[in-house]
């Protein structure tokens, strides 16, 4: 209920056209810097990579023909030239609630209906009842996948 929400992403995607034989490799957070590192840490929505041509094999003969830098929540660049910008006319969508929403809507929940109310008391017992439901189903879901030989990966 408090504090802040994060989302990091990390690690190498790959985008491959056969076709027209490019491939497109963007690291997430490259690894500069670090803790002992005199070079300054970039942040963690920053990205890297290169765009390579080939002409038989793609592990092989392939040559960078642009390179990819910027920010995924901010611009990308390729070459230093701005290609993407947060700043660029984006499309504004506006949330439009449901007229007859699921009992289990988040909105009906008694935690963050007691916490609207300012009731602060009511509103943590709730969200505790809350978490120990969720660890025990998630107890539930881990015992079947263990007992059927299914990889189990919490969410």
């Amino acid at each position: 209920m408090w504090g802040d929400r994060i989302i990091e992403y990390d690690g190498l995607m790959t985008f491959h056209d056969p076709k027209n034989k490019i491939i497109a490799e963007v690291k997430i957070n490259p690894e500069v810097g670090g803790w002992f590192s005199w070079k300054k840490k970039l942040p963690t929505d920053y990205i890297g990579g290169d765009i390579f041509k080939y002409t038989s094999d793609p592990s092989k003969d392939r040559s960078s023909v642009s390179k990819i830098s910027g920010s995924w929540m901010g611009c990308v660049l390729f070459d230093d030239k701005r290609y993407w910008s947060i700043k660029d006319d984006c499309p504004k969508f506006e949330l439009i609630p449901a007229d007859d929403p699921l009992p289990s809507d988040s909105r009906y929940r008694e935690d963050v209906s007691y916490l609207k109310a300012g009731d602060m008391e009511p509103a943590i017992e709730w969200k505790a009842k809350l978490e120990d439901l969720q660890r025990a189903e998630a107890k539930i879901r881990k015992n079947y996948c263990q007992e059927k030989g299914i990889n189990y990966v919490p969410v």
